[in-house]
């Protein structure tokens, strides 16, 4: 048997070879196919990217078609059929059969041996053709003329239609010009993989908004997930240092100062700790090693930071000969260095994040139909109203724009408010009869206080309230340039 399907291989792989052409055939006619439809389809509805979705639609076909066509491969018995068809009288399959019993004759094993002979000398690549049908032929070539016959239909778009399609070339080559400023930046290969990720997230997102407002919307959503990188950025790091080191009373307050992103005040005291090394004990500098040691332990560090810390540590617990103190300093230094870098590098994906979010903003705002001259007027009207008020009541005195030279502040317990007699719903439907609760409160009356004592304290409460929660970068805009007027 062995024998027998050796010499019919030559001819088992044509048949396979033939079984390709179809294949491809058949999938290049499907693919052009379905891409006239999907061409159809768009001159009535907008398809985003339909040109790339009509090149990736032939390939995806393709290439399912190929791994189909390696289950195809022809059986044995196959191709001994196939190799009686061209002329043998059914010689191979008969010996195929007389192979397969348990105890053929002597008959039949010299008509198997007959067969092996004729595959022998057989010359099946002459024999054996491969020709394509030719209906395989024409239909890909059939769905091509339809398919560039359909392109070039002369139908007008729709203003819906063209409204779309502008409204994403704008979207796509606003993210594509934000990458290409990623790609130079200074930003580690790390960072700018994080940061690419977004905005081809970003990307996809805007490829299914129907109209601006969706569009908008989209874009503050991605502000809102780029602005979440610089929390989880190399940060990370200097947090994970911070936290080991503030477990150790000798290195607590170090470990406070990183954990709370304090790096430049870190330096400084690494610095100090440094100067001071020779008036500090055998032991206080041990116990120092052992925290830089535990601190190196935590799984956030990289390679570089996990080996400086682990020099640093065991240095400072060798005995300490005027050539270990130098060689302790000298470690200081080099973690000085790193959280510096560490640090640098924080401080450059959150400019190049907000650098981002300005241009999300812009777009944003063109999107929202607004524009500059519409955020330059809603920001006066912020600012607007107060000026008019405190022009009233100031008479010409004013720090800044919108500024009220004095402001009544008041408690919380506000003494007017004393004996003040409040009804409490106790079934939350909004009808009046729940019971009745009397509360007397002592308060202060409030202070009049001038207007530069108070602006301060606002100024810093709000900028301190949109650096905490997800507030669209326009808006941002609009608070500082009110706290800008006002002084």
């Amino acid at each position: 048997m062995k024998e027998l399907l050796r010499c019919l291989k030559p001819l088992k792989n044509r048949i396979h070879f033939k079984y390709l052409i179809t294949v491809v055939l058949s999938c290049i006619t499907a693919a052009f196919c379905i891409d006239a439809l999907i061409m159809l389809y768009s001159k009535f509805r907008y398809v985003y990217g339909v040109l790339n979705i009509a090149s990736v639609i032939p390939v995806l076909i393709l290439a399912v078609g190929l791994i189909i066509w390696q289950f195809m491969r022809p059986t044995d018995y196959r191709t001994a059929k196939t190799a009686d068809s061209l002329g043998f009288k059914e010689r191979f399959v008969t010996a195929y059969e007389v192979f397969n019993k348990k105890e053929p004759s002597q008959m039949e094993m010299l008509a198997a041996d007959d067969a092996i002979r004729c595959a022998r000398s057989a010359d099946f690549k002459k024999i054996y053709r491969i020709k394509p049908n030719k209906k395989l032929l024409i239909a890909p070539c059939a769905a091509f003329v339809l398919f560039i016959a359909i392109l070039l239909l002369p139908i007008e778009p729709s203003a819906e239609m063209q409204e779309q399609q502008e409204l994403h070339e704008m979207l796509d080559k606003t993210v594509e010009k934000m990458q290409n400023e990623v790609e130079v930046s200074n930003l580690t290969k790390k960072q700018k993989k994080e940061i690419n990720k977004e905005l081809k997230g970003l990307k996809k997102e805007l490829s299914k908004a129907q109209n601006k407002q969706q569009a908008a919307n989209t874009v503050m959503q991605g502000q809102t997930k780029l602005k979440k990188i610089v929390e989880n950025s190399e940060n990370e790091q200097l947090k994970a240092i911070g936290t080991k080191l503030a477990e150790n009373e000798s290195t607590q307050n170090l470990g406070e100062l990183l954990k709370n992103g304090n790096a430049e005040e870190f330096t400084e005291a690494l610095n100090e700790l440094n100067n001071s090394l020779s008036d500090l004990s055998e032991d206080e500098i041990k116990e120092f090693g052992r925290a830089f040691k535990d601190a190196a332990q935590s799984s956030e560090l990289d390679k570089d930071a996990k080996q400086l810390l682990n020099e640093l540590g065991e240095t400072m617990q060798n005995e300490l000969t005027d050539e270990q103190l130098a060689e302790v300093s000298q470690n200081l230094g080099g973690l000085s260095d790193k959280v510096n870098e560490l640090a640098k590098q924080n401080n450059d994906v959150r400019e190049a994040v907000e650098m981002l979010n300005d241009e999300l903003a812009d777009t944003g705002e063109e999107l929202s139909g607004s524009g500059k001259e519409g955020m330059t007027a809603a920001k006066g009207e912020a600012s607007g109203d107060v000026s008019d008020s405190s022009a009233s009541d100031s008479h010409g005195t004013e720090p800044g724009k919108g500024s009220i030279p004095n402001a009544n502040i008041y408690t919380s317990s506000a003494k007017g408010y004393a004996d003040y007699e409040a009804e409490l719903n106790q079934n939350g439907n909004g009808e009046k009869n729940g019971e009745t609760v009397k509360n007397k409160v002592d308060g202060e009356y409030g202070e009049v206080l001038p207007y530069t004592d108070v602006y301060d304290v606002y100024k810093q409460e709000a900028m301190n309230g949109i650096d905490r929660e997800d507030i669209p970068y326009g808006v941002k805009d609009i608070v500082k340039d009110y706290f800008s007027s006002l002084e």
